[in-house]
């Protein structure tokens, strides 16, 4: 008896999967949503290759001396970058002129062409951007 049942049993699985499977709709959607995805990547690629390759600018203030030299000499012979894309400009401020920095490149933050500030504090030892 237990043979018949599985017998049975595998025979209406078998079927039924059949039934969804040879099913038109399943085979073309097997087919084509795949498809659809690889043409979408290709044509997110394709686009970003026409992506003007436009320049970042990025500023770095500290108040150390010995650290504005090391980031600039790092920055120069660091093969990392790529320094046709990316613009460092490194400067040096007191804590006091950093209010008034923060307000004269607000708009330059806003408009795009300046894309980061890095702030380095000596007494916390953090960068914040």
């Amino acid at each position: 008896m237990l043979k018949l049942f599985s017998f049975r049993t595998m025979a209406i699985i078998k079927r039924e999967l059949r039934a969804q499977i040879m099913n038109k709709t399943f085979i073309f959607t097997t087919i084509f949503v795949p498809v659809i995805m690889v043409g979408l990547m290709s044509l997110q690629t394709f686009l970003m290759m026409f992506e003007d390759k436009k320049v970042i600018n990025v500023e770095v203030i500290v108040e150390n001396v010995q650290l504005l030299s090391m980031i600039e000499q790092e920055y120069k012979q660091s093969d990392d970058f790529n320094h046709e894309m990316f613009h460092l400009v490194v400067s040096k401020k007191s804590r006091n002129d950093l209010d008034t920095y923060i307000q004269t490149v607000k708009p330059k933050l806003l408009d795009s062409s300046l894309n980061g500030v890095f702030l380095y504090h000596r007494e916390k030892n953090t960068i914040r951007g």
